[in-house]
Order: C-alpha cells, then sequence, then structure tokens
C-alpha cells in the first residue's frame, strides 16, 4: 500500500513506496547530495557536482538533475546556486512530470527534458494563503464556487491578473498608460493607489 499524504486542500496524494529507478550516474549524483547535506546542511553547486564526479560540462550536472527531479528526489527552487533540496519521505513531490501537453483536444507526448510542476513550491507554506471561492461572482474570470485562490502577499500583480486587496476586495489587475488600474467584481469603487494584500498566482479546482 502506498503511503498517503494530505495537501494544503486536504486532498489526498498517493505516494509511491517505491524508489524510482536510477541510472548509474543518477545514482552517483543523488548519493553525492545526500552526503553533502549530512555534512554542511546544504547542496553543493553545479560546478562542485561537476568537479567531484568529473563531468567537465555544466550541462551534463543539470540533465543527471532535471532528471532527479522529475523522479521526486529533489527540488531546484529557483534555480539559483545552492537551491537544490532533497525531497524527504512523506513530504510532496518536488515536481510531477509534465507528461504531455494538450493540443486540439489532444494530448501530445512532452520533450523529455520538459521542467516538472513545482508542487512544493507551488504549496510551500510560508505568508501564502489559501482564499475558497463561495460564489460565481468571479466567474467572468472562469472561476466558479468551489475553486481556490492561492494568494502570495509577496508577489507582484500581474496585467490581466487578479490581486486582493487590505480591505479583502477581489480585483482584476491591468497595466494601462503606464501604471497599474484595478477593476472590481462588484458595484463598489477602489482607487488605483489601493493597497494590495497579495496577488493570486495560482487557482486550484477539484473535479
Amino acid at each position: 500500500m502506498s503511503p498517503i499524504t494530505e495537501t494544503a486542500l486536504g486532498v489526498n496524494v498517493m505516494t509511491s513506496s517505491t524508489p524510482p529507478q536510477l541510472t548509474k550516474r543518477q545514482r552517483e549524483v543523488y548519493e553525492l547530495l545526500k552526503s553533502v547535506f549530512r555534512e554542511q546542511g546544504f547542496g553543493p553547486t553545479i560546478r562542485e557536482i561537476g568537479d567531484h564526479l568529473g563531468i567537465p560540462n555544466p550541462n551534463g550536472v543539470v540533465c543527471h538533475l532535471k532528471a532527479l527531479e522529475k523522479k521526486g528526489l529533489i527540488t531546484r527552487g529557483n534555480r539559483l546556486s545552492r537551491s537544490i533540496r532533497l525531497v524527504e519521505a512523506g513530504d510532496l513531490p518536488g515536481a510531477i512530470a509534465v507528461d504531455g501537453n494538450v493540443r486540439g483536444g489532444c494530448c501530445v507526448p512532452a520533450s523529455p527534458d520538459e521542467a516538472g510542476l513545482p508542487i512544493d513550491q507551488l504549496f510551500s507554506a510560508g505568508t501564502r494563503r489559501f482564499l475558497r471561492v463561495a460564489d460565481d461572482s468571479l466567474s467572468s474570470c472562469q472561476i466558479v464556487a468551489g475553486d481556490h485562490l492561492l494568494v502570495d502577499p509577496e508577489a507582484s500583480p500581474r496585467d490581466g491578473g487578479l490581486a486582493v486587496t487590505a480591505s479583502g476586495q477581489i480585483l482584476r489587475t491591468r497595466y494601462l498608460a503606464g501604471g497599474w488600474h484595478f477593476e472590481t467584481f462588484d458595484d463598489k469603487n477602489v482607487s488605483d493607489d489601493a493597497t494590495l494584500d497579495g496577488a493570486v498566482i495560482a487557482v486550484i479546482r477539484q473535479v
């Protein structure tokens, strides 16, 4: 039986108890990462991995790291130096592999090196929070009752996106004539210099 991990939305995610299959070189990289983390508490740089394992081309190291990330063993954060993190047992998977792209209603196989969806980054705790949509007031944005808005107070608004004010209003954000313009979903007026309390970075829907 596979263990069950509960996500921020209470959705049960099945995680396989069978370790993923690794090539000899991927295993060497993974074992090196574990060793470095045990010794110094943080991961090595790409150059350090290459030097230790005799991989002269940094792109070769990156390919192995991408493979480990797709197999859910590590995450690479924002790709900055020393941003590698090991995914411990019971964690959310670091990234769920993108197996295909939907075009014209059909699934087309994805490129082997296509980056996975960084689940652990998206649902990292910190100051991010969920807002549950209770009605269809946001239906013009294809957001309906039962959806959840993931709000990041540190994220910047984007053109055509959604933001939340300090008073709790949900706004559509537009960048017009060199400045931000905010539109409400009700009859209340809002100033274009309203204080924002975060931007919506994802919409989660259970089907």
